[in-house]
């Protein structure tokens, strides 16, 4: 039986393709920090994400390669159809599109309104998927160590207020100790 891992970030690739999935499974080949899979499509990862129960405090990543439809609203309209898919299932994961898409107006637009990144294809594109990955990473874990830095202040506060009541009662139990 294959033992948990805390640290281990899951990176799901949509892409009927595969053009990028060797790029990425080559560039997070650490099996004991990621794990690359790639899907053909957004219901064979919706039904393999149901049926496999996944931890809270992991970080999931979706890549989605836009394959390019005829219309730009028929383009607008899937992605938003993905992003809000995708949301309701699972609030915290995070959302990159690669598209072929030229006009900037519309994908500043798309940004603004949604909580996904769009990455245009271009020979950088690789690049700056794994920088986003790896943003998100340590996103995660620099909110992981706030909040343990703040737990251990808590606790050293509780203590020491426990202490500071301890003597007080103890002050008055005890008056001749003192």
């Amino acid at each position: 039986m294959a033992s948990t891992r805390y640290g281990l970030s899951f990176i799901f690739i949509v892409d009927p393709a595969s053009s990028i999935y060797d790029d990425l499974r080559e560039r997070f080949r650490n099996t004991l920090k990621y794990s690359v899979q790639n899907y053909s499509s957004i219901d064979e990862l919706l039904s393999e994400l149901k049926d496999s129960p996944f931890s809270r405090s992991r970080t999931r990543t979706l890549i989605f390669v836009d394959s390019g439809s005829n219309s730009e609203s028929e383009k607008n309209e899937s992605i938003n159809e993905l992003v809000v898919r995708m949301k309701e299932f699972d609030p915290a994961m995070n959302i990159i599109i690669l598209t072929d898409q030229v006009d900037t107006d519309t994908g500043r637009n798309w940004n603004f309104q949604s909580s996904y990144t769009l990455v245009y294809k271009n020979p950088n594109a690789i690049l700056k998927i794994t920088n986003l990955i790896m943003g998100y990473i340590s996103k995660i874990n620099l909110e992981r160590k706030y909040m343990a830095a703040k737990r251990s202040v808590q606790l050293l506060v509780f203590f020491i207020l426990s202490a500071l009541v301890f003597a007080i009662l103890a002050y008055f139990i005890f008056p001749e100790y003192f």
